[in-house]
């Protein structure tokens, strides 16, 4: 695990080293709440195969909102800034989570983590951030591994309430082995 101050740099490490390597990864983001608390993560950044079981490692946030560890009221809060459309829903172990395809954008990522940081868990913009990095390998030798990169010309539909740009949804896999850890 590496630890980084930063969302940014916690994010660039992730696309140019592990990303760049064939490698997934779970970063988990912690704000002071969940620093004091001993929480996982406010907020999940995972390899993208790792909710859509597609072999692409793209930056993907993902929110999982348990209710038996208090998230409710984070899941009404995200619900209410309006977002939810734009991310794919889906369900581990019955606990409602969402997902969101960011590509390889470092900045876009970070953006948008930045917002449901603030509209969702209540942060400040100048509030500093814990962010774990871990290194879960390489996908199995079976599965194709591709990288979807908005450099190569990649465009999407544009998301207005976030004023960012998004893949297409497809449905995720329910049957994805590799499921990342729910927040606590």
């Amino acid at each position: 695990m590496k630890t980084f101050r930063t969302i940014r740099e916690a994010l660039a490490y992730t696309v140019n080293t592990l990303i760049a390597a064939g490698h997934t990864y779970i970063i988990n983001v912690r704000g002071p709440s969940e620093i004091a608390s001993n929480e996982a993560a406010a907020i999940q950044f995972v390899a993208q195969h790792m909710v859509y079981n597609d072999g692409k490692l793209g930056l993907t946030m993902n929110l999982p909102f348990d209710p038996a560890s208090g998230e409710f009221a984070h899941l009404v809060q995200f619900v209410g800034a309006g977002v939810e459309q734009h991310f794919d829903e889906y369900y581990v172990n019955g606990i409602p989570s969402y997902a969101l395809r960011l590509l390889t954008d470092i900045d876009l990522a970070k953006n948008v983590a930045l917002f449901i940081l603030s509209r969702v868990h209540g942060y400040k913009p100048s509030t500093q951030f814990e962010c774990e990095v871990h290194d879960e390998g390489p996908l199995p030798s079976e599965t194709q591994v591709t990288v979807d990169r908005v450099e190569m010309g990649i465009r999407t539909p544009r998301c207005e309430a976030l004023a960012i740009d998004r893949p297409e949804v497809k449905e995720p896999s329910k049957s994805n082995s590799h499921s990342p850890a729910p927040s606590a």
